[in-house]
C-alpha cells in the first residue's frame, strides 16, 4: 500500500494476476479495519471509517499509477482485480454513504472507473482484451465494474454527472465520453471484443438491463498499438491529487491528533495502528491505548492486525 513512512508499503509478490488480485483484496480489507475506530473499541468523529475506505481506494489508484511509471501493466491490473472486489462488498460502502462530501466519493469512483478503462485501452492496445485473452478472468472484472457503477448510481445517488469529454486517441475529434458512465463503456468494450461477462446471481440481473441499452452512442477509442491513456486517467488524477492534497491530514487534526507531514491524498492519516499512544488513549471507550504494550510490540515487529 501507499504509505507516508518508510518501510511500510506492502512486498511486491511474484504471483500471477490473478493471485495478485487476491492478495491486494486481503490486504485492502486489513487496511479498511484499521481505519475503523470501533475495531479499536474507540471513537473519534463519525466520518472516520468512510474517509479511511477513501484513503485505502486512493492508497491502490496510487499504486496503480506507480506500476504504470514501472511499466507493468500485470501490476497495473492485479490492482484493477483488488477494486473490482471492494467495491462489490460491503466494505467499500462507507466510502459513499459514510462521508459528509457526495462530491468527493463520485468524484473517487469515477476516478478509479477512469482508471479502469485505461486499463482495458491498454490491453486492447497490446492484444490482449479478447474473448481468448490470457487474461481468464477478464469478463468477471468487467462485469464487476459495471454492476458496481449501477449500484452506486441507484443507491447512493452518485456517478449521475453527464459531462462529457474528448476521446484523447479518437481519429474523429467529435467522439467524445461521459466519466460518470464507465461502465457504459467497459460494457461497449465487451462487446465488440465478444468478451462473455459473468452472470452470477445479482450481477446477471443487472447486466440484462445493459443488454437492452442502445450502444451506438457509446464510443470508444480506436484500437491503436502504444496507445496512450485515451481515457485522460493520468490528467484527472493530477486535478484530483490537486484538490484533495491535505484533506486526510485536515480531518485528522480536527480529532485528537496532529496533522503530520503528508500532504498528498492516500496515506495512513486514518490507520488506527498510526496514531500515537496518547492519541489512541484520547480515543478510546476505556480511557487507555485499547492496542496495549503486546499491540505496539507486534508492530515494532512489522505485523499487521487483522480482526477475526
Amino acid at each position: 500500500m501507499h504509505l507516508r513512512q518508510a518501510g511500510r508499503r506492502e512486498p511486491r509478490l511474484p504471483l500471477g494476476p490473478k493471485l495478485r488480485g487476491h492478495a491486494q483484496v486481503l490486504c485492502s480489507k486489513d487496511q479498511w479495519q484499521l481505519r475503523d475506530p470501533p475495531n479499536f473499541h474507540a471513537h473519534t468523529f463519525g466520518e472516520h471509517e468512510g474517509y479511511g475506505v477513501v484513503e485505502v481506494i486512493q492508497n491502490l489508484v496510487l499504486d496503480f499509477e506507480d506500476a504504470g511509471a514501472a511499466g507493468n501493466w500485470r501490476e497495473q491490473y492485479a490492482i484493477c482485480e483488488a477494486i473490482a472486489f471492494f467495491m462489490m462488498t460491503e466494505l467499500s460502502y462507507p466510502a459513499t454513504a459514510a462521508i459528509d462530501d457526495p462530491v468527493l466519493a463520485s468524484r473517487t469512483h469515477a476516478l478509479v472507473g477512469r482508471m479502469f478503462l485505461s486499463m482495458l485501452a491498454q490491453l486492447d492496445s497490446n492484444g490482449l482484451l479478447t474473448s481468448t485473452s490470457s487474461i481468464l478472468n477478464l469478463g468477471l472484472i468487467m462485469a464487476f465494474y459495471i454492476v458496481a457503477a449501477g449500484f452506486r448510481r441507484a443507491s447512493f445517488k452518485i456517478l449521475k454527472g453527464s459531462n462529457t469529454e474528448p476521446l484523447r486517441d479518437a481519429t474523429d475529434d467529435n467522439r467524445k465520453w461521459c466519466p460518470d458512465r464507465f461502465d457504459d463503456h467497459s460494457f461497449a468494450y465487451a462487446k465488440k471484443r465478444g468478451i462473455k461477462l459473468a452472470r452470477i446471481g445479482y450481477v446477471g440481473i443487472v447486466l440484462s438491463s445493459f443488454d437492452m441499452k442502445p450502444l451506438a452512442v457509446v464510443s470508444n477509442p480506436p484500437t491503436t498499438a502504444g496507445s496512450t491513456d485515451p481515457f485522460g486517467f493520468a490528467k484527472e488524477l493530477e486535478s484530483y491529487k490537486k484538490r484533495y492534497a491535505g484533506l486526510g491530514a485536515k480531518l485528522v487534526k480536527r480529532h485528537h491528533r496532529p496533522a503530520g507531514t503528508w500532504v498528498g491524498i492516500g496515506g495512513d492519516h486514518f490507520d488506527f495502528t498510526t496514531w500515537t499512544s496518547d492519541e489512541r488513549k484520547k480515543a478510546s471507550y476505556m480511557g487507555r491505548d485499547p492496542m496495549g504494550q503486546r499491540g505496539m510490540d507486534a508492530i515494532a515487529e512489522g505485523k499487521i492486525f487483522r480482526r477475526r
